[in-house]
């Protein structure tokens, strides 16, 4: 059985279908991991085209600056990401940051002598997770058989966090549109990029102005579930 929701439902999995495997996350949330994929900038049906052969390497890195220009744009975290957090657990509850899927769950006691705790998977069908709404992204997690579950502990959850997903159209659209700008201006021999010292090739997307940006909502809207 998969994770339960507090209303007893299964919960979604928001990539399921989608063909979307969210990245690593990056060393302060997801920045520096992409919103959009190659596969986007090919195959969107308002703003697609083909990417030159040979420029795929590029259009990666220049998906990545422009996603950290877009969430700059809003000073939060966009999209999702893949990590292992730790969260106190009391009496089987925990209160974590925003997660859209749980792929591994693993408690310990909460050491007295302040050494290394030692964790224990625990099983997915034992795992309910919940929000205000009982919708994505979930804001707790109970375990239902732990260790845990009369004292202090810890709960290490390996799984997808974010709080906007699926990405609004709106600014998957104008990632795309910015992104051919620039692999076109590469292409005529404009200067849009900038060489480390250590000789990799690092993109300065943050001090771009870009029409297309102008495009952007004003604002973004967590992420809503459909109803099951």
């Amino acid at each position: 059985m998969p994770v339960m929701t507090t209303c007893g439902l299964p919960a979604p999995d928001p990539f399921a279908g989608t063909g979307f495997t969210p990245a690593a996350c990056g060393t302060v949330g997801s920045w520096g991991t992409p919103l959009i994929t190659i596969e986007d900038l090919e195959t969107h049906p308002d703003t697609g085209c083909p990417v030159p052969a040979g420029s795929e390497p590029l259009a990666e890195q220049l998906i990545v600056a422009l996603s950290d220009m877009v969430r700059n744009h809003y000073g939060q975290d966009l999209g999702a990401c893949l990590e292992t957090r730790c969260f106190p657990l009391r009496r089987s509850l925990a209160e974590i940051d925003l997660l859209l899927r749980v792929d591994q769950i693993e408690v310990a006691d909460r050491p007295c002598d302040g050494c290394k705790p030692e964790f224990e998977e625990v099983s997915l069908d034992d795992v309910v997770v919940g929000s205000p709404t009982d919708r994505l992204p979930w804001q707790d997690l109970r375990i239902c058989d732990s260790a845990c579950s009369c004292g202090a502990g810890l709960v290490r959850i390996t799984g997808a966090w974010g709080s906007v997903w699926p990405l609004p159209s709106s600014v998957s659209g104008v990632l795309i549109v910015a992104t051919h700008t620039l692999l076109d201006a590469v292409r005529k021999g404009r200067q849009v990029i900038a060489t480390a010292e250590d000789g990799q090739t690092v993109i300065e997307a943050q001090e771009l102005p870009f029409e297309a940006f102008e495009m952007l909502p004003e604002s973004l809207f967590h992420y809503r579930g459909l109803a099951l």
